[in-house]
């Protein structure tokens, strides 16, 4: 089971990377080149903490993500000021959906979910982080057809949770090795990458 980071403090910088498994054929002879799109298109995320003190939360981050090294972590995908208002309580509204495409229910009426906003999916017990690839309102029974990017990597089944109030991300801590520094002061300085497993 992945570990929670904790939510406080809040990172002092946060990268999002999107990870594309497709590829670009490109001939030999000069021909056009193509794009091969690939199912697994997901997300990552590399973070730089601020200085903690080690007595009090740096202690605690450094636990944490030392479990995480071995159990994969779960971490709040930062939205920069983005104000996601009352969105109600979302789901998925149907089984066995695929594509790029989700069927949503329980927005709140005329919600509109905007482009390029995040949500996660729970499926499973695991996260499944997506973006909204166009501006869409719901309807007034609070049903959305978003197109979404990447991909759907799982089914989702009927009434899945749809994360929108804070989205996250889940996965492994990317590399073999975790490490910290310690100064004289006693203060604790982390930077770390999360990339989504699936």
């Amino acid at each position: 089971m992945s570990i929670a980071l904790p939510a406080d403090p809040a990172p002092t910088r946060a990268d999002p990377a999107y990870l594309d498994w497709g590829g670009q054929l490109r001939p030999i002879f000069g021909g056009a080149i193509q794009k091969l799109n690939r199912l697994g298109d997901r997300f990552a995320l590399n973070v730089v903490m601020p200085v903690m003190e080690s007595a009090d939360l740096g202690r605690v981050w450094v636990a944490n993500l030392v479990l995480a090294q071995r159990q994969g972590a779960i971490m709040e995908f930062p939205q920069h000021s983005l104000d996601v208002g009352q969105h109600g309580a979302p789901v998925v509204d149907g089984a066995d959906q695929s594509g790029s495409t989700l069927a949503l229910r329980g927005f709140q009426p005329g919600y509109v979910v905007r482009f390029g906003q995040f949500f996660s999916l729970i499926v499973g017990g695991r996260r499944y982080l997506h973006m909204a690839a166009a501006d869409v309102a719901a309807g007034g029974d609070g049903r959305i057809a978003l197109p979404i990017a990447p991909m759907l990597r799982v089914r989702p089944g009927n009434g899945a949770i749809a994360e929108f109030g804070q989205p996250m991300i889940e996965g492994f801590l990317d590399g073999d090795r975790l490490s910290w520094s310690l100064d004289t002061a006693m203060f604790v300085g982390l930077s770390f990458s999360i990339g989504e497993a699936r």
